[in-house]
């Protein structure tokens, strides 16, 4: 019987099933008690009851699980759903163990199947949320949960999850909200209070974060985390006792868990007790061996207690623990660098970068490595990797922009910086850094307008308000640089910093009173403000009240011993006091407080220079460079010693190492310029260190001045003259400026007007200006304003007695006024004040000398000599003594003297030329006049001399150039104008002698005195000039006069002779008059002058006798000519009769060609040819066709303006050119030679030709006869068309045969006129011109008769001569 059938087996199975279910409802009790050991022996015994038992063998997997069993937990769990696919827990358990071991996928499998069995288990929704939340995928998580409060709205771990999640997402006001409600749903929540506390945290809201941890404990006392939170917040709000009592008790509820000592710990380091935070980090060591957060904690601890060694064994562990941990790659690479181990650190720096390639403080990190390693390049790409990898975070802009800056490649900063602002435009600090670039590459202007958006952004920016009104100061903008400061003090009234700035702006514009304000305001609100004390001093120190300005010194001082700069500018007070000693304790002091104050260095040094210590201020210099040798003003103030040295290229050495250090400063520049002009006579250099001083600064008045001065010195008057005038307009108060314009306007410019309003403006602003007054003086002199200058010298005595300058220029006025007794009594008292004044001496010696007193003279130049044996200009000056004394051997072996000790001096030179050539030693007189000008190439006497000594040896041309360069010179000196004026009256060119003794004579009347005595003119040598000159130009026009009187008498065969005799006379008188007149210097003796004008009167009387003859001869001719005219006119109206026409218009064709052409060629002789008679003269060229059209476009009395075409001119040459043989370039200037001879044989003037012509023209008018077809056989035909043709524009008879017959004829004439020009002249002399004209008309007939019956004869031959056979024709070449 089978087993199972039987009954008592199956009442013993029941029972046995029932025992089993015993034990698992045990086993349960006792897990809910937490009793897991006995609960799973329970359910053993259950299993081993009913092996088959499901639900055992999940709750048995529940208790593994929590035993850690996750292996065994799972192969129960399996069992139990291989036994009931049914049973839900069963899968919730084994999500939970794949949970555990991340096998997130399977753990979500198992929760989903929950969810299948049964939609409503709300906790499997949960795990499965719990799940994607660890796997990070929280926005999922999020929705999960969501599904779980829409089954269950009161579901507290949904809304906590949900609450945990939402802080992770930083959402802390939704969290807040899921944390509430949580709380709500289970108030007893310890953990809730305890995650809402910490929100509360990340919120910064402590005191609502304290009040729920404080919650959290009250709920669960026991709860080891919640007084770690709150330690942890305690800590925070600095309650460290209370924190500490936290700690102990988290300690004490769990001593096992590490991070509550390492909290303990981090405390103890926070409040210096860091052998106790030691102890600490130990014990979570030894409790956690593998807890990295004690290692790093305890490493952080061991380098700042500098046991660096073992900090860096701890990151080691740390990576042996965990070789991926970026940030301790990071810490272990920033130890490594602190200690000096870059490599290193770089790599590890790499290889945090290698482990997380898209983290970019890591690469933060590198790059900073880099730069320290100088692997600038390297560092770049890393700061361009950070913007790659993240484009839109700023912050790789700012650091890259803040990299360029600092390689001072400040413009890619600034394109770097302008992303930045694209992604950050409303960030101040980005405005305010590319303001400061902008700065840096003196782009001022844009560097105002990101000041002006940061003012725009937040209007009450301070920084901003204060940076603009610093700009605006630089620029030179004041008023709105005050409007910002005054903005900034509407703001915050008692802004001290922004009232020092405002009085520092109002002290640089003088406004001195305001700053002064300012500064005592700032001593009213806080008393204490040193730099007030020191800034009001400053103040005091231009009201010149220097025991005040000592006095707050002294304050700022004593309100801080520790600065150094008051004690260098008390020290620089005591300078200006004259207190060296006390100046010297101050500088000492300074060093002493800062041994590397590079300014007590530099004003110690300074000290000592003026103390002529040079030795110890170089070494105070030297000091200053050591500390930094990038200091410009330590090299600027050295060069300045160096110059006092004499040691001239280590000054410029300095210089240029200044300006290398700051190419800004202007001051250096100027310095440098000075040297250069000053000490290395480099003006050209200077010029350009000026130049840029000013560009760097164009206020510097005084640098202006500088510039201007030796603008002044490279004759650069206007340039000069505009500096000047800048500088004034810099500082319209300075005396000196007026003074250095004054000067300028006064010599060179002789504005003395100009000169005098800036005199005059100077010693308004200063009444008792010496300088002023003095200067004024010498310009009332120039201007023969004696009395004034006089004036001004005695109050230049009032102001100062002790100075000699007044005394000597009354001297020198006084001589010139002829008072030389009073002069000398001037002199006398400046040699009172300075006996050794050699100039004062030798002054004096001319006036002794003026006085004819030549031993008092004498005496002076040998005292002069005695002085300064070594100073040339007394030997010259006695030289010229002893010459005047006929001591000639003593006179020269001074000149040579003088030679000797200045062998560059010209005016030696020319001294001793007009000593050799007295002495008629004219080579060696030529040789010192070439050296003179070769020393001085604008000495103008020693030109004139020179041109004196040329013309004496007859070298008149080189004279006369000597002549011209003394006028270039010194285009207003009367003598060279007459000098000039008397080499062209010798060589008889007449006009240009009379422009210059016109020039002469002008300015002789408007020379002043002063001027008078620059030139060394006296009034003798000025009558003599003035006389010389009238009697000159009179004798020159009473001859031109003449000679014009003389060419109208008309000739006639009885008076030919007489006219030329008068003619001869006049020439001779001339000719007599310009060998006589002699050019002269300014040394000229009276005897030699009044001969020569004795001379020329004697001329004049001459030329006056003649004058009567010749106008008693014109009387006479005068009625001849009237019976010339008369014949003419009844001529005339005979050819002006109607049937006379063809005479009439011959008449008019001859007349007008021969007449006009006669009378240009003759006026291009006077005016060319006769100039220069070695000129090659073309008929064309355009001074003759301008001569041609001048003459050719004059009336005649009796025939009215003829208009002729352009080139009439040019077609009558080239028709007289085919017959004569002299080469073409020739031709023209020989005909002109030939027709000029017969009329100047015929003493022809151009009224005297036009009657001639006439008589001519009306002769052959009357012979022609009417009816004329066609000229024949003329050789000129070809020109009469050409001529005809171009007349034809103006002239309506010009195709009328008869006035081609009078051009014909007047080119016979001409032709006559050039071929038998000798012939005319030899044989023709007793003819009138008229007659030769006819002679020309007869001897064409006759070779055209003559030719005619030649050729008659010679065709008859031909015809009584047998013809030939076969005769060839004769080819025509």
């Amino acid at each position: 019987m089978n087993q199972d059938s039987n009954p008592q087996n199956q009442e013993s199975q029941e029972e046995c099933l029932q025992k089993a279910k015993d034990h698992f409802e045990k086993s349960r009790t006792l897990q809910q008690n937490q009793k897991i050991d006995e609960a799973l022996n329970e359910v053993n015994e259950t299993l081993k009851l009913n092996p088959n038992y499901s639900q055992a063998l999940n709750l048995k997997g529940e208790l593994l699980i929590k035993k850690g069993d996750l292996k065994q937990a799972q192969d129960e769990l399996n069992k139990a759903i291989q036994l009931n696919p049914q049973l839900i827990e069963a899968y919730y358990n084994r999500s939970l163990i794949h949970r555990q071991n991340k096998i997130y996928n399977l753990a979500i499998n198992d929760a989903e199947m929950c969810f299948q069995l049964d939609p409503q288990f709300v906790k499997s929704i949960n795990l499965k949320g719990l799940i994607m939340k660890e796997q990070g995928s929280l926005q999922e998580a999020l929705v999960v949960f969501q599904k779980t409060l829409e089954l269950d709205k009161m579901n507290y771990p949904a809304h906590y999850q949900r609450g945990l999640i939402l802080r992770t997402l930083g959402k802390h006001e939704e969290a807040l909200l899921e944390l509430n409600q949580a709380i709500e749903t289970r108030p007893s929540s310890s953990e809730a209070f305890l995650e809402r506390g910490e929100l509360f945290q990340d919120m910064k809201r402590k005191s609502d974060a304290l009040e729920d941890f404080n919650k959290s404990i009250e709920i669960d006392p026991k709860r080891a985390y919640s007084y770690q939170c709150r330690g942890i917040l305690l800590k925070q709000m600095e309650k460290f006792q209370e924190a500490l009592l936290d700690y102990n008790q988290a300690i004490l509820l769990n001593p096992k868990v590490a991070n509550n000592y390492v909290n303990r710990g981090i405390l103890f380091k926070d409040t210096n007790e860091k052998e106790k935070a030691l102890e600490e980090f130990n014990l979570a060591i030894e409790i956690n061996p593998k807890f990295v957060k004690a290692y790093k904690n305890r490493a952080i601890l061991y380098k700042e207690i500098n046991q660096n060694e073992k900090a860096l064994n701890d990151y080691n562990k740390i990576l042996e623990l965990n070789p991926k941990d970026v940030n301790v790659y990071i810490y272990r690479g920033n130890l490594l660098k602190y200690l000096g181990q870059n490599e290193q650190a770089l790599q590890d720096y790499t290889k945090a970068i290698e482990i997380n390639p898209n983290e970019t403080e890591n690469y933060y990190k590198r790059a900073n490595m880099y730069k320290e390693l100088g692997q600038n390049d390297l560092a770049m790409k890393d700061y361009d990797k950070i913007i790659e990898i993240a484009p839109k975070n700023s912050n790789g802009y700012w650091k890259k922009a803040i990299f360029l800056e600092e390689l001072k490649q400040n413009e890619l900063a600034i394109t770097v910086l302008n992303q930045y602002i694209e992604l950050n435009p409303l960030d101040e600090n980005a405005y305010m850094k590319r303001s400061d670039l902008y700065k840096l590459i003196d782009k001022l202007d844009q560097a105002l307008n990101d000041q002006s958006k940061i003012i725009e952004i937040n209007p009450t920016n301070i920084i901003a308000l204060k940076n603009r009104a610093l700009l605006f100061k630089q620029m030179n903008e004041f008023e709105k640089a005050l409007q910002d400061l005054n903005r900034i003090l509407e703001i915050h009234p008692n802004h001290i910093n922004t009232i020092n700035i405002r009085g520092n702006l109002y002290k640089d514009l003088n406004q001195n009173d305001l700053a002064f304000q300012d500064f005592n305001k700032i001593i009213e609100i806080d008393p204490n403000i040193y730099i007030a004390y020191y800034n009001r001093a400053k103040i005091y120190q231009r009201y010149q009240k220097n025991d005040l300005a000592l006095q707050d010194l002294n304050k700022s001082i004593e309100l801080n011993l520790e600065v150094t700069f008051t004690l260098n500018e008390r020290g620089n007070h005591f300078i200006n006091m004259n207190q060296k000693d006390l100046a010297l304790n101050d500088y000492n002091k300074a060093l002493e407080i800062n041994p590397k104050c590079i300014d007590a260095y530099i004003n110690k040094g300074n000290l000592l220079k003026s103390l002529d210590q040079y030795e110890q201020a170089l070494e105070n210099f030297n000091k200053a460079l050591e500390i930094n040798q990038n200091n410009f003003v330590a090299y600027h103030n050295r060069a300045l010693l160096w110059t006092k040295m004499n040691e001239k290229e280590k000054a410029l050495a300095d210089y240029d190492k200044a300006i290398l250090s700051n190419p800004k400063s202007e001051t250096t520049y100027s310095s440098r310029g000075q040297l250069l002009q000053q000490q290395m006579n480099d003006k050209d250099r200077a010029l350009e260190d000026y130049n840029k001083s000013l560009q760097i600064n164009p206020k510097q008045g005084d640098i202006l001045i500088i510039r201007g001065n030796l603008l002044k010195e490279k004759k650069l008057i206007s340039q000069a003259i505009q500096d000047y005038s800048d500088a004034i307009l810099i500082n319209p108060n300075k005396t000196d400026y007026y003074l250095s314009r004054g000067n300028i306007l006064q010599d060179p410019v002789k504005d003395y007007e100009k000169a005098l309003q800036d005199y005059n403006k100077a010693i308004e602003i200063d009444p008792n200006y010496f300088n002023g007054l003095y200067q004024r003086a010498l310009c009332y002199r120039c201007i023969d304003k004696n009395d004034l200058a006089i004036d001004d010298c005695n109050k230049c005595i009032e102001i100062n007695p002790k100075s000699e300058l007044p005394y000597i220029l009354k001297g020198l006025i006084l001589k010139e006024m002829n008072k030389p007794e009073l002069a000398i009594i001037e002199y006398n008292t400046a040699l009172q004040i300075n006996p050794n004044n050699q100039n004062t001496i030798i002054k004096r010696g001319d006036v002794y000398n003026l006085m004819k007193n030549q031993q008092l003279a004498l005496n002076d130049f040998t005292k002069a000599i005695e002085i300064s044996p070594n100073e040339s200009f007394a030997y010259s000056s006695r030289a010229n003594l002893l010459l005047s004394m006929d001591q000639k051997e003593a006179a020269l072996q001074d000149y040579n003297k003088a030679i000797q000790l200045n062998p560059k001096n010209a005016t030696l030179y020319y001294n001793r030329a007009i000593f050799y050539n007295g002495n008629q030693k004219k080579e060696l007189s030529l040789q010192d006049y070439n050296k003179t000008l070769e020393i001085d190439p604008n000495y103008s006497l020693a030109y004139n001399n020179r041109g004196l000594l040329l013309q004496s040896i007859g070298k008149k041309d080189e004279a006369l150039q000597d002549f011209l360069n003394a006028i270039r010179i010194c285009p207003d000196n009367p003598l060279f104008l007459v000098n000039t004026g008397d080499r062209y009256y010798s060589d008889q060119q007449f006009e240009l002698a009379t422009q210059y003794y016109k020039q002469a004579q002008y300015q002789i009347e408007n020379l002043t005195d002063q001027r008078k005595n620059e030139l060394r003119l006296n009034q003798g040598n000025l009558n003599f000039i003035q006389t010389k000159v009238k009697l000159i130009t009179k004798i020159e026009n009473e001859i031109q006069k003449m000679k014009k009187q003389i060419a109208e008498l008309p000739k006639t065969n009885t008076n030919t002779q007489q006219i030329q005799e008068y003619l001869e006379k006049v020439t001779c008188i001339e000719r007599s008059v310009s060998y006589s007149v002699q050019p002269i210097n300014q040394d000229s003796q009276s005897d030699a002058q009044q001969v020569m004008i004795s001379y020329f009167q004697q001329m004049e009387k001459q030329l006056k006798e003649l004058q009567n003859k010749v106008s008693a001869q014109d009387k006479v001719i005068n009625q001849l000519v009237q019976q010339d005219s008369f014949k003419i006119e009844q001529e005339m109206n005979q050819i002006k009769q109607p049937q006379n026409k063809h005479q009439l218009t011959y008449f008019r064709s001859l007349f007008w060609h021969l007449y006009y052409y006669l009378h240009a060629m003759s006026e291009i002789s006077t005016n060319l040819f006769q100039v220069n008679t070695n000129a090659m003269i073309e008929s064309t060229s355009e001074k003759v066709l301008n001569i041609v059209k001048k003459a050719f476009n004059v009336g005649t009395k009796v025939l009215e303006k003829v208009h002729i075409a352009e080139h009439a001119f040019h077609i009558i040459n080239e028709a007289l050119n085919i017959v004569v043989d002299h080469k073409r370039e020739e031709k023209f200037k020989k005909r002109l030679m030939l027709l000029t001879n017969i009329l100047k044989l015929f003493a022809i003037t151009p009224s005297e030709l036009e009657r001639e012509v006439q008589f001519t023209a009306i002769e052959l008018g009357r012979t022609q006869q009417p009816g004329l077809k066609e000229i024949q056989n003329s050789k000129f035909i070809e020109f009469i068309k050409k001529l005809s043709e171009e007349e034809s524009i103006s002239e309506e008879s010009s195709k009328d045969i008869y006035w081609k017959k009078g051009i014909e004829d007047t080119l016979i004439i001409l032709k006559y006129l050039e071929k038998f020009n000798q012939k005319i002249i030899k044989e023709d002399q007793n003819k009138k011109l008229r007659e030769v004209f006819l002679d020309a008309i007869k001897q064409n007939i006759s070779e055209k008769s003559n030719k005619k019956q030649k050729d008659q004869t010679k065709t008859q031959s031909k015809q009584n001569k047998p013809k030939k056979e076969n005769q060839e024709q004769c080819n025509i070449q």
